[in-house]
This record gives structure tokens, sequence and C-alpha cells, in this order.
């Protein structure tokens, strides 16, 4: 029985396809980017309606003083800080039902594991979005243990009050990686397209007009006339198999970064919002200058 009929079918389909694709049309145009009359405002507005709290001042120095009247911080007992003079001020030891706190020094830690108990991270943004009141956290400022922000019970986000973007167009074109994660990777040799009906690569089966003629497969290991087969090679870790390299380590930035927008939360069920559903419970930012 031969399959001409068939293959006839099937060209004459795919040449109707072809004479009636849609013409080629030119990508639109990217809309432009909301702008705010007072973006800081707009910022502060949104990451608010969020569920996170927003609190402005002047200098690095204050911070610490408003730590003291959040009350995720003063019942902290295990902190972390990634941003220089900020979170190091203990309370007088003399006043009444005050919390012994431990400030984990993160590049000391081996393994992320030893992260767990951590009450409030404190984190450097490089800028804020006003339009969705998103902070944007390279990979770098996280430090060595990146599980940070998704390990502590509550968060709070520095951010200079001169690093407002408008909207998600500009953040994009602002954010930058130091280096990528890998070094470059060689490229794979392109497999040869296989030729079927009508040239189209990759549509042919064996048996169709212009397909060579397939190789017999070969029996499985054990059929009579079947040829001694070499021994596998061993598996990383069995014996005599020769040390690996390392893999190549992702210091320093590892290329990427994150936008966080309040603390975490959900609404997926029934609309109602869940605030801490998978990491901090609170986020607090503090936009300096």
């Amino acid at each position: 029985m031969t399959s001409e009929p068939t293959a006839s079918s099937r060209n004459a389909i795919l040449g109707s396809l072809r004479r009636n694709a849609p013409p080629a049309s030119p990508l639109p145009e990217a809309p432009a980017g909301i702008v705010y009359d007072d973006p800081e405002k707009q910022f502060a507005e949104t990451f608010t309606s969020v569920g996170g709290k927003f609190v402005r001042v002047a200098s690095l120095a204050e911070i610490d003083a408003e730590l003291e009247k959040l009350e995720a911080y003063t019942h902290a007992r295990k902190i972390a800080s990634l941003v220089p003079g900020v979170g190091r001020v203990i309370p007088d030891a003399g006043r009444a039902n005050v919390v012994v706190r431990t400030f984990v020094d993160l590049a000391v830690l081996k393994d992320p594991h030893e992260l767990e108990g951590l009450d409030f991270a404190i984190i450097p943004g490089e800028f804020g979005v006003a339009e969705n009141g998103a902070v944007w956290v390279a990979g770098s400022a996280l430090g060595p243990q990146r599980a940070i922000f998704v390990i502590a019970q509550h968060l709070a986000l520095v951010v200079p009050s001169n690093q407002i973007v408008h909207n998600m167009h500009q953040a994009y074109d602002r954010i930058r990686f130091e280096r990528p994660g890998f070094p470059p990777q060689t490229a794979q040799s392109p497999r040869p397209a296989k030729i079927g009906l009508s040239g189209d690569p990759d549509s042919a089966r064996s048996g169709d007009p212009g397909f060579p003629p397939q190789q017999a497969k070969t029996g499985l290991a054990g059929d009579p006339g079947f040829p001694p087969q070499p021994a596998k090679t061993a598996r990383p870790g069995d014996p005599g198999f020769p040390p690996q390299p390392a893999k190549t380590a992702r210091s320093g930035d590892p290329g990427f970064g994150l936008l966080i927008s309040g603390p975490s939360k959900t609404a997926d069920i029934e609309q109602a919002l869940v605030i801490g559903a998978h990491g901090a419970r609170s986020c607090t930012l503090f936009l300096v200058g």
C-alpha cells in the first residue's frame, strides 16, 4: 500500500496554509510609562497600600531611633543588617522587659540553614518605583546569604530619597548586573535539519518522500548476534571515578536581583488578602535624605 495519497493531501494543506498566511506586521510601539507630579508621594502611598509601612528620615543616623518604635524590632532576638551603621544600637540593659538581641554576622555563616530563627533583617534597596511601590534589591546587596529576605520574619528596606523612578519602564532601564552569574557557554553545534515533505524542517516522518532511509534499530543487549557492550562509565562519587572540577561559585554579584513590594502576601483564595503568607510578615521602608 502506497502513502502517496496521504502525502499529497498533507502537501495540499501545508501549501494552502502558506498561501493564506497573514502578512508580516511591525511590532507596536511600547506605550509610554506613567509619570507622576510627585513620585515620592505616589511611592509612599502605593507602598503603604500593599501592606508596607513607610517612614521618612533625613539621614541613616535617624533609622535606629525609628526602629526602636517598631514592635517587630524591639521584640526581635536575632537581627541581621546589611546596611552599615544601621541596626546596631542595643537599648539600656537596665530597663525592664528588654529583649536580649543577637546581631548575626552574615559573612561568617556557611549554610543558609543557620539563618533559622532570624527575626528581623535590614536590607539596602537601590531604587524605588512609584508606580507599584516596589524596591529593586540587587543580588550583590544581599551578601553571601541571599535567602535572608525570605527567611526573616520581618524586613526593613533602606532606600535613598533621590532614587525613586516613576514607572517600570524606567526601572528596567536602570537595572544592570555587574557580571553574569556563569562564564559564557560554548555554543552547541546545530542539529542537522530533517528534510520533510515540501522541504519543511523537522516535519518529516520515516517513510515520507524525500526522507533518507533510516537504519534498522539495534536489538536489545543480550539478543543473539548483539555485540558486547562497553562497561558503563561510573557516576561521580563511585570508586575509581576521577575527581570532578568544582562548579563555578556565584560570588559577588550572582547576576540576579529582585523587586520587593511590601510584606509577603497572597489573595489567591476568595480574594482574601493574607499578609505573611510565604515570607516576611511585615515590611518597613525607610526613605533616606
